[in-house]
Order: structure tokens, then sequence, then C-alpha cells
């Protein structure tokens, strides 16, 4: 069994259809009633293609909120589609032994609303899929000495290895007094990664999650509202061609050549060639526009190679280094990027 915590980029990932804010006096607000996958649900099946939503009174159909990023949020393969006034539905692709989350609604998002205009209460869904065979797949078992162990090794690496351990002002001992027990009694090996996930959330950190058993369990989830209109995009920039789920381009009528990136799909770098293309066939003294404010992150090298198109020698751009519990300063040599 190993137990690893995960420091990296999170991308937010944000399926937002927007409504008038128009809102009127009512009742109760809309809630959640029922999901499929339910709230917790483990060894979910990964071929499921659709997550169900069902809300305990009929809904408009102007828009919609699905909040949620990273590594734990599903991929889209359909838009969400209505199935009655209090049922909709949408289209995903699942990976085996994964954990995923989303919320429905957030306190930024609030396009789920009632016939009456009524924003819908916030409902986080959150499943674990099984193996690919849709066959249940054995926990790791663990022992209280073992675990009280990894108490010790995750400490340790808050203590030493975190480096935004102050940035919150958390209290570190309570947190590990209070969820230290919890963690030691864990039976199995996703038990304590749960229970640690707990400890973890206080320092409000998306990049750190858990990883067990090829599952991978977020602890803190923040709502990223992009900086851009698209609606009024849509209005500004005319003939916008949508080559894939990344990138976006167009001409204006000045001549200026437009491009939008949504993300930066480290997995899926062919994504972007479309990218080169664009500038490639760019009227050079026109001029052009690299639009990222809908851009939530991902793979770093990936965006240095598209900066690299517009310089014609290596430029530092970027230092860093680690907290290092034996150095003087308490941090390691800088390395530059």
């Amino acid at each position: 069994m190993t137990r690893s915590i995960t420091r990296n980029v999170l991308f937010p990932s944000i399926l937002v259809c927007l409504v008038l804010p128009t809102l009127t006096a009512s009742a109760a607000r809309p809630k959640v009633v029922e999901t499929t996958p339910g709230k917790g649900d483990t060894n979910v099946d990964p071929k499921l293609r659709q997550i169900r939503v069902v809300f305990d009174q009929p809904m408009s159909r102007r828009g919609y909120s699905v909040v949620g990023g990273g590594v734990t949020f599903p991929k889209i393969t359909r838009k969400l589609h209505w199935v009655s006034a209090t049922t909709c539905v949408f289209g995903v692709q699942l990976k085996p032994n994964h954990k995923y989350w989303l919320s429905i609604n957030s306190n930024k998002f609030t396009n789920f609303r009632n016939a009456k205009w009524q924003p819908a209460v916030p409902y986080v869904v959150s499943f674990t899929t099984g193996p690919r065979s849709g066959a249940s797949q054995p926990e790791t078992k663990v022992t209280p000495a073992a675990n009280r162990a990894a108490v010790e090794a995750l400490r340790e690496a808050i203590e030493n290895k975190y480096s935004y351990r102050d940035l919150r002002g958390v209290n570190w001992n309570e947190q590990f007094a209070s969820h230290s027990e919890a963690m030691a009694q864990a039976s199995t090996a996703a038990a304590f990664a749960r229970e640690a996930a707990k400890l973890l959330a206080a320092a409000q950190d998306p990049h750190i999650w858990l990883e067990v058993n090829d599952q991978t369990i977020g602890t803190f989830r923040r709502s990223v509202e992009p900086n851009v209109h698209k609606a009024s995009l849509a209005k500004v920039v005319s003939g916008i061609r949508q080559h894939n789920d990344v990138v976006k381009t167009a001409r204006l009528a000045n001549g200026i050549t437009y491009i939008s990136i949504n993300s930066w799909p480290g997995g899926d770098p062919e994504s972007v060639i479309p990218v080169y293309e664009a500038l490639w066939a760019a009227e050079q003294d026109k001029g052009v526009i690299i639009d990222v404010r809908a851009n939530g992150g991902g793979a770093e090298p990936l965006a240095r190679q598209v900066a690299a198109c517009f310089i014609d020698k290596k430029v530092l751009y970027a230092k860093h280094d680690f907290r290092e519990p034996g150095a003087p300063s308490g941090l390691g040599r800088i390395h530059e990027r």
C-alpha cells in the first residue's frame, strides 16, 4: 500500500449557462433530492455515461451551473438537458478507480433556478468509480500501528515540506489532535485517506489531494469565475471557429487574428495545434490577440511552448525553490524556469 500527497496544478472546470439575474420573492428555494450516482457512492461503474439530477420542484430550463475542477471533475461529453420539469441529465466519461467531485450550483454560480427564478441550494455530489470490469475491488486493509506511523509521516510532511503551512494561519496541532484518532482507527487505506482529507481541508488549498489505490481524493474545492462574458465576446468577435474543446480562432474585420485558449491540456498537446496554424496564417502587420481569460491552468510546458512563438531566444520567466529544513534559510537552492 502506498499513501502519497500530491501537490500539483488544479484546473478549474465550470459548466455554466447564464440566465437573467431577475429574482422574485417566493417560499422555499429548490433543492436537489436525488442524484445518480448518489453522494458518497463507491464502486460506481466507470461505464456510466450520464449523471442524473432530480430537484424537489419544477425548474426553469434557461440555465444551469455544474461546478468543479481538476482531476476530480468528470469529462463532460453531452450538454445538460432536461428530461422532465424536475430532472436533468448530462453526459460524462468516467475513469475506473477514480474519485469525482462536482457541485450543483455554488455560492457564486447559481444558474439552476426554479420557475420563480430562485436559485437552487448548492449541492455537492462526490463518488468513486470501481475497476474497469465493474467488479468489486477489495480495499487494502490496514492496522492501527501502520496508520499511526502514517499520521506521523503526514505530520512531518506538513511541518517540514509543505510550502503553505503557515499561509492560512491553520493550527496544525489542533487539526492533528482532532483527526489523528479517526485516521488511526481507519480499517482501509481509502478510509484513512478520507480522514486525512478532512484534516488537510483546513489549508483551503485546491492543489492538495491524496492518492490511494488508484483513487484520487480531493481536500478542498474553490469555485472560480472566468473573467470573460461569452455572450459579449460573440457580439464583439464574429465568425469564431471552434476547433476543439481547447482552441477557438477568428479573424477580426481589421485583420487582427483572435485566438482563445481555455486550457493547457498536458495529456493532449496536439489540441493546441490550431494555435500554431492560426499564428502561421496571421497577417504579420495586423497583430494577434491571445485570449486566456477563461483558461483555468494546465501543463506549464505547453503554455511555455506557445509563449515561445513570440520570442527568438530563451527568456527567464519564473523562479522557485523548495522547503529544506536543514538549510539555514529553510529553503533550498533557487531553480530558474
